[in-house]
């Protein structure tokens, strides 16, 4: 019996659906990898290299669906919110998604879903502190 609280996102319900050796096989040998999962188990394609074994409790699951299939690193990343702080002093320092993105190493993408997910308003929708009112 799997302990979903220890994945995030999809992982945790493909561990508790099929098993957290399943799940943890595919994040080692297909992580990072976008595909549809077939309909049935071939020796080619991703499924291939989980093994006919591994690949058809996920594929029971999961045929027809289009995954994304976190790495490994992605079980150990602090939640989104954790970094807002850091995102956002950057931001207030008039830097761009994809500059604040370059500057941390992560995806400009997991730059909004920090934003997001701590509740902040678009980028293009924040008040930049330089801009002076019109009606003052």
């Amino acid at each position: 019996m799997s302990r979903k609280h220890q994945w995030r996102g999809m992982m945790g319900d493909v561990a508790e659906k099929c098993g957290t050796t399943v799940a943890i096989a595919l994040m080692e040998k297909l992580g990072g990898a976008h595909f549809v999962v077939p309909k049935t188990y071939t020796n080619r394609g991703p499924m291939a290299k989980l093994g006919r074994e591994l690949a058809e409790p996920f594929i029971a699951e999961y045929a027809g669906q289009v995954v994304d299939i976190p790495s490994k690193l992605a079980t150990k990343r602090p939640p989104p919110e954790s970094r807002f702080q850091e995102v956002e002093a950057l931001i207030d320092k008039n830097y761009t998604a994809a500059q604040v993105a370059a500057e941390l190493g992560i995806s400009q993408a997991y730059v909004f879903k920090i934003r997001k997910a701590a509740g902040a308003p678009k980028i293009s929708s924040k008040v930049d502190k330089r801009q002076k009112s019109l009606f003052d």
